[in-house]
This record gives C-alpha cells, structure tokens and sequence, in this order.
C-alpha cells in the first residue's frame, strides 16, 4: 500500500534515524521531511536519502501555516482519521441522508472513499447520499484507501 507521510524535524539525529527506517521498511511510501534546519537540524544527516525518488525535503517552519498549508495541498498525505459526528443517525423510509465524515488532516478531504452498507435491503447509496428502503437497522462504513475507516449506524423508521 502507497503511503504519503510527512514528518516534521527530521533533519535532526532522531527525525533522520526514523526516516531512514520508514523508507527501509516501507519503500513504496512516499516520506516528506518538513524541518526548519535550526540548530538541531542538518540536512547532512539525510543526505543518503535526498536521491531517493520517494523522498522529498522542504525547509520550512511548522509555525507558518501557509507553507504547511501549502505542503499539504501539493502532497496530500493519507487521512489520519475518519468520524462522524453521531454514532447513529435516523432517517424515514423514502428520505434521503448525506452523511459527511470528518476527514483530518483537512488536506486529506480529497481522499478517495468507498461507502458500505451491511445491509442493502434496510438503505441503499450513492456515495455519501443514503435512502431509506424499509424500516431496520444498518451500519454504514466509509473507508480510503489506505484502511482508515469509520462506521455508524443507520436506523430507517416508518413513517
């Protein structure tokens, strides 16, 4: 599985040692090193892994939110994270739902997603648009494509 990462302060002696290892481990991933290069950071400790194709260096301070903005939109690290705000929503039969998940890190919205449901008798969808089809109970799943997911339940009541 293809990753994005982004790890911040890995010029330094331990942000370095943990890049190398990620990209031994894992070398489809794509790793991007976001470092300030203070007095803690060199970019001579990674300089075995600036040819790396799946490597990429960006000097810039995590405090200015513009560039990390920026990185995060020319990079578009894998989602973290997927929640809904309930755990259970409610719809009546023939009333259609969008559910929207909670995606973080916000620059990972983008992400593609494949909705479920346990039971297609009880709601049918089209993306995030849920129909209620007869009265019942069925959990909804929306996961990227790295495996990160998120369920809840779908109760259809009868009007």
């Amino acid at each position: 599985m293809n990753r994005t990462i982004i790890i911040t302060g890995g010029a330094g002696f331990i942000g370095s040692n943990f890049i190398f290892h990620m990209l031994k481990k894992y070398p489809d991933y794509r790793i991007i090193c976001l470092d300030k290069l203070t007095y803690a950071g060199n970019l001579s400790t990674l300089k075995n892994v600036m040819e790396n194709p799946n490597f990429r260096f960006v000097k810039a301070d995590i405090c200015d939110r513009e560039a990390v903005f920026r990185l995060f939109e020319e990079e578009k690290p894998d989602p973290e994270t997927i929640s809904f705000d309930k755990d259970e929503y409610e719809i009546t039969v023939g009333q259609i739902f969008e559910l929207i998940p909670h995606i973080e890190p916000e620059s990972a919205k983008d992400a593609q997603l494949t909705w479920t449901v346990s039971n297609p008798k009880i709601a049918s969808n089209e993306g995030s648009q849920f129909k209620g089809l007869k009265a019942g109970r069925t959990e909804v799943t929306v996961t990227a494509v790295n495996g990160v997911s998120a369920t809840c339940v779908l109760r259809v009541l009868f009007t």
